[in-house]
């Protein structure tokens, strides 16, 4: 199974959650949660994460106040900003 495929399932089970890789010592993501890891990395954001390693469950972070959705809502807003913007020159 892929690293792709096993984002999938796992984001099946962990919907609200960022899935974050440790390959190598370092944090990989994939479509959305990239961009939100590089978020959670910047600063320390109420968002709940999954950490996976060798096919093994890390860490499972989980917040009462849980901002994946808030931040979700804001990179694909930005993304369309981007697009119109783009679009427009």
């Amino acid at each position: 199974m892929g690293v792709k495929n096993r984002y999938l399932f796992l984001k099946g089970v962990f919907p609200k959650s960022v899935i974050i890789f440790e390959k190598r010592n370092k944090l990989v993501s994939y479509g959305v949660d990239k961009e939100l890891l590089n978020l959670l990395k910047k600063n320390n954001s109420n968002v709940n994460y999954v950490v996976i390693k060798n096919m093994s469950l890390v860490e499972n972070k989980k917040y009462e106040n849980n901002l994946y959705d808030f931040y979700y809502i804001k990179i694909n807003l930005l993304k369309l900003v981007d697009l119109i913007l783009s679009k427009s020159n």
